[in-house]
């Protein structure tokens, strides 16, 4: 009597839910509807808006694009206020292509464990649902501010250790591009201009670590996955690596822009790994 259809549309992260007539015959007032972008829980802070409400009618619909994330939690009300049901986001029935993926990986290899660089405050990725739900995670996160919230979100995790170090190959001293908010921090310039203006952008000489230390150090030379949100850096960092997990997943948007692509591609074939794309993401993995 309730349909509820995820990422069904031709927009991506589109939801919709529909309500049978039939429910006027038992109920005759309207229904609120309400969708909560992200999975909220108790202790769970982001700067990202939290959703969207409305009234609909039996006999009637409604649906709702949650933007760049697919998670999102679908509640209904009577008139009243009565809370009928709540209809949890699951990674592997909602989510994306790559965060069904993803989320099956981990589900299927239990014991696994992996590396998360780039992962913001962690109120989204396609991780995300595996770190919460227990799966080994080093989570690295180079701005200062992304990984206060970043703590605040994950510290009350035992399976998730974070570190806040930039990451290169070489572990280098680097130019770091940052912004007050930090959600486009880079070590490549150009990058934090295309969503912040100029004069919000600052440079900062600051020490980095390498990728290869920062695995041996913390014993992760048999990981089995690796996810970066690195704003242009992710092929360079894949083309440097001396361990390699099973799976990798890698946005590819500033990838292409850069011209950095089609090399970081034919160097994951070169070592066996099979290549799925979906929007701005890249999965690599070996069967």
């Amino acid at each position: 009597m309730i349909k509820i259809t995820t990422n069904g549309g031709e927009l991506r992260n589109e939801y919709k839910v529909a309500i049978d007539p039939l429910l006027g015959m038992i109920h005759s007032g309207r229904f609120k509807l309400k969708f909560s972008h992200f999975p909220q829980e108790e202790g769970f802070d982001s700067e990202i808006v939290q959703g969207w409400e409305t009234w609909i009618p039996a006999g009637g619909w409604s649906s709702w694009i949650s933007g760049g994330c697919s998670r999102c939690d679908i509640s209904l009300y009577t008139e009243e206020g009565t809370h009928i049901f709540t209809r949890t986001w699951d990674a592997i029935l909602d989510g994306d292509k790559l965060e069904k993926a993803f989320s099956f990986f981990c589900k299927a290899n239990p014991g696994c464990k992996g590396i998360i660089i780039g992962p913001h405050d962690g109120a989204w990725g396609h991780w995300v649902d595996s770190a919460r739900k227990g799966t080994e995670c080093l989570i690295i996160e180079g701005s200062k501010k992304q990984f206060t919230q970043l703590e605040k979100n994950y510290s009350k995790y035992a399976n998730c250790t974070l570190l806040n170090h930039i990451v290169t190959v070489d572990g280098e001293d680097v130019t770091w591009y940052t912004t007050d908010k930090g959600y486009s921090d880079s070590v490549l310039p150009g990058i934090s201009e295309k969503f912040n203006q100029v004069d919000d952008i600052f440079e900062e000489t600051l020490p980095s670590k390498s990728i290869n230390e920062i695995i041996r150090e913390h014993e992760y030379e048999k990981f089995d996955f690796l996810h970066l949100d690195l704003e242009g850096y992710d092929a360079d960092l894949i083309m440097g690596l001396e361990y390699f997990p099973k799976l990798i997943v890698f946005e590819n948007e500033h990838c292409i822009e850069s011209g950095k692509y089609d090399s970081v591609i034919n160097f994951l074939k070169k070592k066996g790994y099979n290549i799925i794309e979906d929007n701005i993401d890249t999965m690599a993995i070996k069967y």
